[in-house]
């Protein structure tokens, strides 16, 4: 026999048809894995270049070089991978654009394997490596200019794109209770109001 405990009457019996229950909650979505360092205190400038850090994810950059940069490493890329790259342009100052690339230098050569050349917004673009790149990197900038990025995320395969989730964060859960019973509320059996002379 299901009961329920009530402040001020006690513990009263239930109808037949009401029960003890629980609620099970089901979180369902997609597992991301960013394998870059999303963090931009580890990210790197080229010559005059300085970078402020403004949060965990989000960097501004102010170039008075031409080739002002700045970059992060991803792991050791193989011929065959498919990584997407995306990454939010929040704000840019003298320019209306910056370029976001993949690329690998050695020996003095250097040797690009994407790029987009971007505004304000969030951007993607994915890339099939064509050879091993052991030392990748995923350079931001546009040369003389002030911009403002962040949320870097660097996936393999071909993703959507889209801002990645740090950390988690637990909420009270809405659900909906559904009440199995008779409604005992009937308008001609209502007590009436009282009528004072």
């Amino acid at each position: 026999e299901a009961k329920q405990s009530i402040s001020g009457y006690g513990i009263l019996s239930l109808p037949k048809n009401a029960a003890n229950g629980q609620v099970s909650v089901t979180v369902k979505g997609n597992t991301r894995t960013n394998i870059i360092n999303p963090f931009v205190e580890t990210w790197e400038t080229t010559m005059n270049t300085v970078k402020t850090v403004l949060s965990d994810f989000v960097v501004k950059v102010v170039s008075t070089d031409e080739f002002g940069r700045i970059y992060a490493k991803p792991p050791s890329l193989k011929q065959g991978d498919i990584v997407t790259i995306s990454l939010d342009v929040i704000a840019l100052k003298d320019t209306s654009d910056i370029t976001i690339a993949l690329r690998s230098s050695a020996g003095g050569l250097s040797t690009i394997y994407g790029s987009v050349r971007v505004g304000v917004g969030r951007h993607k673009f994915t890339v099939t490596m064509p050879e091993d790149a052991p030392n990748a990197l995923i350079w931001i900038g546009v040369g003389i200019g002030e911009w403002t990025v962040g949320n870097l995320m660097v996936e393999y395969g071909e993703t959507d794109g889209k801002q990645f989730v740090s950390g988690t964060k637990s909420t009270l859960s809405a659900g909906r209770i559904k009440i199995v019973g008779k409604n005992l509320f009937h308008p001609k059996h209502a007590l009436k109001k009282p009528q004072y002379s």
